[in-house]
């Protein structure tokens, strides 16, 4: 079972942190996740079956703050931009899963 450290998540109204879906989330976007707490974001939500059953998706509080250089094999990055859903994100393709950030609204 992976744990993340609570004060490494927050928790946003009706979306709660589910551990099982930080463990079922890819290894490709888990690496990112990972990057992307030591780098100081913390995770903010969680769900499972958006848009496909079996999708994971997770979002990070803050915009990105690790630069990919080189993406995993059936990763793909996407800049989204649109503050009804989130500023970009990573999708595995295959699986669909999903590690999208939010926009900084304070800075």
């Amino acid at each position: 079972m992976m744990v993340f450290p609570r004060n490494l998540c927050i928790t946003i109204k009706a979306m709660p942190i589910e551990e099982q879906h930080l463990e079922e989330l890819r290894p490709e976007l888990r690496a990112i996740l990972n990057q992307e707490l030591a780098a100081g974001n913390r995770i903010a939500a969680t769900s499972k079956g958006w848009g496909d059953p079996d999708a994971i998706f997770v979002q990070l509080q803050f915009p990105f703050k690790t630069k990919q250089e080189n993406l995993p094999e059936g990763v793909q990055y996407n800049l989204v931009n649109d503050t009804h859903w989130w500023l970009a994100e990573y999708v595995h393709l295959p699986s669909k899963h999903l590690l999208a950030c939010s926009f900084d609204f304070n800075g």
